[in-house]
């Protein structure tokens, strides 16, 4: 399965109108810099409709192909990953 091209973006604090964004750009914009002195956390999640931890005992089953790209985008700009 290839992932798309572009996802549109539904709401955006700074931006509230959809439009569409090259995935390889959803998050280049993010301004999460670490505190001075101390380390920070980006959380990302996924969750079910019925609130499944897993399914068939898989939890990566969660989600589509696009957040696990996402998931990856993030975790590469990590220290550490819990």
């Amino acid at each position: 399965m290839s992932l798309p091209a572009v996802l549109t973006l539904v709401y955006h604090a700074r931006e509230p109108h959809p439009r569409e964004v090259p995935l390889e750009a959803v998050y280049r914009d993010l301004e999460a810099p670490p505190p001075t002195g101390r380390p920070h956390v980006i959380l990302n999640m996924v969750q079910t409709l019925d609130g499944a931890g897993a399914v068939e005992g898989k939890a990566w089953q969660i989600g589509s192909e696009v957040d696990h790209y996402l998931f990856r985008t993030l975790r590469g700009w990590a220290d550490a990953v819990l």
